[in-house]
C-alpha cells in the first residue's frame, strides 16, 4: 500500500502537460501565417544605408561626378601668372622711362641704370612671393616639391609673356612713336595684373595691410613720374 501510494504523486509530476485541443477557425478570420525560416535580418544602422523612397534618384550620400573638386588652373596657375606678368613689365617699362630721361637742368638722368635694374628684380621677386602665397592660399600644395613647381610653372609663364611682348614692341615700335609704345605697355600690364588679381581674390578672402596700401601709392607715385618724364619727352 505505501509504494503505491508514493509512486501516484511522481508520475503526476513528471507527466507532460496535456496539449489543449486545436480550436476551430472562427468564420471570417485567416489563419495565422506560418514564421519565417532563415537568418534573421541585420538591424537599421549597423553600416547599412537606408534606402531611399525614390528608386530613380540618387542616394543623398553620394556626390554627383560634376561636383565642384577645386580651383581650376586659370586661377592657380595663369591668374599668379598674369600678376607677375604685369608687375615685371610695369617695372621694366616705368624704370626704363625714367632711366632714360634726363632731370630738370639736363645735367644728369633721373635714375641710374643699377637703381633701375635693382627696381625691377626687386619688384619682381617681391610680386612672385605675393603671387606663390595667394595661389597656396586659394589651393594648397603638398610637399616642398609642389609649392616650388608651381612657382616656377607660373614665374617661367610670366617671364615668356614679357619676352613676347618686348618682340611686339620691337616689331610695333618702327611704325609709332615711342610715347605711344610705352603708354600702351604702361595699360597693358596694368590690366592683366589687375584681371590676375581679381581672380585670386574671388577664391580667398580679401584683406587689406597697411603695407598692402603703401605699396599701392608707391606704385602709383613711381607711375605718375613716369607719366610727366614720358609728357615732357
Amino acid at each position: 500500500m505505501t509504494d503505491e501510494t508514493n509512486e501516484t504523486p511522481s508520475a503526476a509530476v513528471n507527466a507532460p502537460p496535456a496539449t489543449e485541443p486545436a480550436q476551430p477557425p472562427v468564420e471570417g478570420e485567416l489563419p495565422a501565417a506560418p514564421p519565417l525560416e532563415g537568418p534573421p535580418l541585420p538591424p537599421m544602422g549597423d553600416g547599412v544605408p537606408p534606402a531611399s523612397s525614390t528608386p530613380y534618384r540618387s542616394s543623398p550620400f553620394e556626390l554627383s561626378p560634376f561636383a565642384k573638386s577645386g580651383p581650376s588652373r586659370l586661377v592657380t596657375l595663369w591668374a599668379p601668372a598674369f600678376t607677375v606678368f604685369g608687375v615685371v613689365l610695369w617695372s621694366f617699362v616705368v624704370m626704363g622711362q625714367l632711366v632714360t630721361t634726363y632731370a630738370p637742368g639736363r645735367h644728369e638722368l633721373l635714375l641710374g641704370e643699377v637703381t633701375g635694374v635693382f627696381f625691377v628684380l626687386t619688384a619682381s621677386v617681391a610680386a612672385w612671393v605675393s603671387a606663390l602665397r595667394s595661389s597656396l592660399r586659394v589651393s594648397p600644395a603638398t610637399g616642398m616639391a609642389k609649392r616650388i613647381e608651381r612657382g616656377l610653372a607660373f614665374g617661367i609663364l610670366a617671364l615668356l609673356g614679357w619676352g613676347a611682348a618686348m618682340i611686339v614692341t620691337l616689331i610695333v615700335g618702327r611704325a609709332m612713336p615711342d610715347g605711344v609704345i610705352t603708354f600702351f605697355l604702361m595699360a597693358t600690364a596694368a590690366a592683366t595684373f589687375i584681371y590676375g588679381r581679381r581672380l585670386l581674390q574671388r577664391n580667398e578672402p580679401k584683406a587689406r595691410s597697411v603695407l598692402g596700401m603703401a605699396l599701392w601709392a608707391g606704385a602709383g607715385l613711381v607711375t605718375f613720374v613716369a607719366l610727366i618724364a614720358l609728357g615732357g619727352d
